[in-house]
C-alpha cells in the first residue's frame, strides 16, 4: 500500500518542513509567511486510489461518525475517472502541422489556464526550430 516515490512538493524555509498545498497561501507558509519553494524529495506515498471504492463504501457504514466528518473524509478520498480534453489546432500555424492538442488526466483536477499550455507548447517548438 505505500511506496516511496520522488515528487514535487511545498517547502517552508523557515518551518523547515514539508507543507500541504492547503497550508500554502499567496506563495507563502501559513505559518511562518515564508516564501514557500519547490522541491524535489523521496517521499512515501500511500496508493489508496487503488482503494479508494473500498474507503468510500466503508464510510457508510460508520453511522456513529458525524456526517460533517465523513463528507471531510469523503471529499480528500476522491474519486475519479480523470479526463481528456482536446483542443483544436490550425495546422498552417500549429508545430508539425498537429490537428489536436490532448491533455489528460487520470486524478481530480481543474482546467484553469489553456492559454498557458498554449505558450507553454509555442516555445518547445520554437526550441525545437533552433
Amino acid at each position: 500500500m505505500a511506496e516511496r516515490e520522488k515528487r514535487k512538493i511545498n517547502w517552508d524555509p523557515v518551518d523547515m518542513t514539508v507543507l500541504a498545498n492547503e497550508q500554502v497561501i499567496d506563495g507563502r507558509g501559513w505559518r511562518s509567511g515564508a516564501v514557500v519553494e519547490q522541491r524535489e524529495m523521496n517521499q512515501w506515498v500511500f496508493k489508496i486510489t487503488k482503494y479508494s471504492q473500498d474507503l468510500l463504501d466503508a464510510l457508510d457504514t460508520l453511522d456513529r461518525w458525524p456526517d460533517k466528518v465523513r463528507l471531510m473524509q469523503r471529499n480528500w478520498i476522491g474519486r475519479s475517472e480523470g479526463l481528456l480534453i482536446r483542443f483544436a489546432l490550425d495546422t498552417a500555424t500549429a508545430p508539425n502541422g498537429d490537428t489536436e492538442l490532448k491533455v489528460s488526466r487520470r486524478g481530480p483536477t481543474r482546467c484553469s489556464a489553456p492559454g498557458s499550455w498554449r505558450s507553454r507548447r509555442i516555445i518547445r517548438s520554437r526550441r525545437r526550430l533552433r
